[in-house]
């Protein structure tokens, strides 16, 4: 073989060589960086976050360029960084002179969340004692956590009232001085909401007497009875088939229960459609029971004759 062509032959065997040693190294460096992002996916501990990202030394850099000392820069818990590197976030922070010491005490990895519960004046050890739920609500107002501290200060109330109720007015149960124990003596099928128990305290309306109603009724039914003047044992007497409201417009029109359920059973026994507004109707008129029971007797006679004829 020609000198010339063993030459030939040599460059090529190199270039191969070095085009292979290339591919093997882009392989490696792409699968390292698939499975470091992989595991960065799958940390969810902020500490966990800290072994696998860290700061790099370029971000340290970046960082001191911008004002940032490198001992500051490194004190940021890393879940301030988000889902990678974002310096701008550690930046920002210490811009609005958000420092370390402030920033990590609270337990949320939301610059924002971080931002406005600091410049409200919301203290770390009472947001970091909320449920996490509440502390997960976006649509909570630092605002709102503030008053709560100055007004309520204990966060067990709260807590304990957000496991059974969920967001409700707090801050007036509070300051209605009803025990935590009465406000979850509320029957619970009834007053499932926060705002039902919270209208049922400012009427006065005990967890004895509230839970005394017709169990059909709803929390803000038995609150507009009571409101209305309708105690558990007059509710009672009035027919199951008239509802919270119609019992109400029956009692204010003064149509007692006695009169009230005539007119159910005169509609079982003639199949008519007299209702609650129709009774209302017949009192302003001054009729009785016994006058209307009248005309729907002759009515119901009128018709079968009728019939009788066809």
């Amino acid at each position: 073989m020609l000198l010339g062509d063993k030459l030939k032959i040599g460059a090529i065997s190199v270039g191969f060589f070095m085009y292979s040693a290339i591919l093997a190294l882009n392989w490696s460096n792409t699968t390292n960086r698939d499975a470091r992002e992989k595991m960065v996916k799958t940390v969810d501990t902020a500490v966990a976050r800290d072994v696998v990202l860290g700061l790099s030394d370029y971000g340290r850099e970046w960082l001191e360029e911008r004002g940032v000392p490198r001992d500051s820069s490194d004190a940021y818990d890393t879940r301030f960084l988000g889902s990678g590197e974002n310096l701008q976030h550690i930046e920002w922070f210490y811009g609005e002179g958000i420092t370390p010491g402030i920033a990590n005490r609270f337990d949320t990895p939301s610059l924002n969340s971080v931002d406005r519960l600091n410049n409200t004046g919301v203290s770390p050890e009472f947001f970091n004692a909320l449920n996490q739920d509440i502390r997960d609500d976006d649509r909570l107002s630092a605002g709102t956590i503030y008053s709560w501290q100055e007004n309520i200060g204990d966060t067990g109330f709260i807590n304990e009232l957000f496991e059974r109720f969920g967001m409700m007015p707090f801050e007036r149960i509070h300051k209605s001085g009803v025990d935590i124990d009465s406000v979850l003596s509320y029957d619970q099928d009834a007053y499932s909401t926060g705002e039902n128990v919270v209208g049922a305290v400012e009427l006065g309306l005990n967890p004895g007497v509230a839970n005394s109603y017709p169990e059909r009724f709803s929390g803000r039914e038995r609150n507009g009875l009571f409101g209305g003047g309708i105690s558990p044992e007059l509710a009672r007497q009035y027919d199951g088939s008239f509802s919270a409201h119609k019992i109400g417009l029956l009692h204010s029109s003064g149509v007692v229960p006695r009169v009230a359920n005539s007119y159910v059973r005169l509609n079982e026994k003639y199949d008519t459609s007299i209702d609650a507004e129709d009774i209302v109707k017949f009192s302003k008129l001054e009729y009785t029971f016994e006058e209307v029971e009248s005309v729907v007797r002759r009515s119901v006679l009128e018709e079968v004759v009728l019939l009788g004829k066809d």
